[in-house]
């Protein structure tokens, strides 16, 4: 009867392995949509070929593999030597599930770079769009200066005629 506690005991150990491994994975993949939303929402050239780059990511293809390994599997115990491979298979799961927290932790610290990028591209975007509105100002300023000097000299060269003829 004890054995068979144990037994259940490590079943439930192992389907709690297992739901924290699909939360983890549910998160990552959540983050990674939201990602892609936003590089969606953003229609660059820039955020469209990041967006393909995102979803080709190995980090992507993988947790979408181990996601849907974890749904088609069921945990089997299967005896051998008079002794549980469930201990072996929880062992695998733990692994399984910091694999994927670290890839999830990984993913978070990408794209909070990515949007700092995205961030400091549309700043050197509107830098760069400033520096030429300025240059077209310069140039009507320049223009305009000169219009003006031009209009002054001809004024005062029919002033010129002007009083010469009156002398």
């Amino acid at each position: 009867m004890e054995h068979y506690n144990l037994k259940i005991k490590q079943r439930e150990s192992i389907s709690v392995c297992q739901k924290r491994i699909e939360n983890s994975l549910d998160k990552y993949l959540n983050m990674a949509e939201e990602i892609s939303q936003y590089l969606k929402r953003k229609n660059t050239a820039d955020s469209l070929q990041e967006l393909e780059n995102h979803e080709s990511t190995k980090y992507f293809r993988d947790i979408q593999r181990i996601q849907q390994r974890t749904k088609t599997k069921s945990v089997k115990s299967v005896r051998s030597n008079g002794r549980s491979s469930v201990v072996s298979s929880t062992t695998k799961m733990k692994a399984r599930a910091e694999a994927a927290k670290a890839s999830l932790e990984f993913a978070a610290k990408e794209a909070e770079l990515k949007k700092a990028d995205a961030e400091i591209q549309r700043k050197q975007m509107d830098i760069q769009a400033d520096l030429e509105f300025l240059s077209k100002q310069k140039e009507a300023a320049v223009a305009y200066a000169e219009y003006k000097a031009a209009m002054e000299d001809d004024d005062s060269q029919h002033d010129a005629k002007s009083f010469t003829r009156n002398t």
